[in-house]
């Protein structure tokens, strides 16, 4: 499976402090994509999918962590490896939160297996393409066409819970060569950004 990255604690992109992975390559090409980096199908982020299964397991046993969200990236350009990874979680992984730039519907009319059982086994599924003039701070949606749809009734108070209480932000994490801004980004983000790094006699 491509996947360029994977972070914990993540607190912006669903309830708790869940364990996030960011697959590479998709084909829309939103405007304003807050991953562009991601749209790519790099061959050197391939990581066979037993090694990943087991590495996120292990972490999640480890950690306690009962929230995963995957991102992109578009996670379902790679449907069957996107299965494997769901259904290869440990059951104490209860809660699988997964953002699309397809609907509901397209995903349906791939009329893909694979995609369905990935759709039968998530809890969440936010759908819809991202379009930047209607951003408006929504804490789990860029912008306002897209739609959650609660696909296990369990997570349904928790989420709504988390919509109430939190506001669109961000979540800073740094590595040894690079930083990244984890959540959903306020519209213009990357032209305050340039503008703030530019002030400071910084470049991106």
């Amino acid at each position: 499976m491509l996947v360029s990255r994977m972070m914990h604690p993540v607190c912006t992109l669903g309830p708790g402090e869940r364990f996030a992975i960011w697959v590479s390559g998709c084909k829309r090409r939103c405007k304003k994509c807050a991953n562009p980096e991601l749209q790519a199908f790099d061959p050197k982020n391939e990581i066979p999918i037993d090694v990943l299964i087991q590495v996120v397991s292990d972490f999640c046993i480890s950690k306690g962590v009962t929230g995963i969200t995957i991102s992109g990236g578009e996670p379902f350009e790679q449907p069957e490896e996107l299965e494997k990874l769901v259904y290869g979680l440990p059951e104490q992984v209860h809660d699988i939160l997964v953002f699309s730039g397809y609907t509901i519907e397209q995903l349906h009319e791939k009329k893909n297996p694979a995609i369905e059982k990935v759709l039968a086994r998530i809890s969440v599924l936010v759908d819809g393409e991202y379009k930047d003039e209607l951003n408006q701070g929504h804490p789990l949606k860029g912008s306002q066409n897209q739609r959650i749809w609660f696909l296990q009734d369990e997570v349904k108070e928790a989420y709504e819970q988390f919509i109430r209480s939190h506001e669109a932000t961000v979540q800073q994490f740094a590595t040894s060569d690079d930083v990244f801004a984890i959540g959903i980004h306020r519209r213009n983000f990357d032209e305050d950004l340039a503008r703030l790094m530019k002030k400071k006699g910084l470049s991106v």
